[in-house]
């Protein structure tokens, strides 16, 4: 009875390690397979495209006062129009100074200059979000290779 006993352990293990096998081929067919012509991911957006400003530039329509930091440099910036009344300038500054320096720097702005403060982070990602009138400025900054990068989204409602 022990040849007939070992003999199943055999199949049933040979089992195993095909079904262990096939659902593998089956994740990595899965991670690797190309999107349908119509899914999502291969479909165009039908929002508007952004325009971007030559390298090291702000968009025309970014307000050059809220670049602060005067030694901070311009990584990118961009612009986009939703229609007349809606528009969005961005701008990514890389810059040497601390992250709770730059926080404290445009807090004291945007107070200063009349904006109001809606929101406030200072846990991990720091950031801002302030309104005046129909503008809204979304300001977050996080620490990158051993400078902070700004990033400044203003946008026109």
């Amino acid at each position: 009875m022990a040849p007939n006993n070992s003999k199943s352990k055999l199949v049933l293990s040979v089992f195993v390690i095909l079904l262990v096998v096939l659902l593998g081929a089956a994740v990595i067919l899965s991670v690797f397979k190309t999107p349908a012509k119509n899914s999502p991911a291969t479909q165009k957006s039908s929002g508007p495209a952004p325009v971007y400003a030559p390298k090291g530039q702000l968009t025309a329509g970014f307000p050059k006062e809220l670049s602060l930091d005067q030694k901070a440099a311009v990584s990118q910036s961009y612009a986009i129009t939703y229609d007349q009344a809606q528009k969005s300038y961005s701008a990514v500054f890389v810059s040497d100074q601390k992250i709770a320096a730059l926080h404290a720097l445009y807090k004291t702005y945007f107070t200063k200059n009349g904006w109001q403060i809606l929101n406030e982070s200072t846990k991990g990602l720091d950031g801002l979000y302030a309104r005046k009138g129909q503008t809204d400025v979304n300001l977050t900054i996080l620490s990158k290779d051993q400078q902070s990068q700004v990033t400044i989204i203003y946008a026109l409602q």
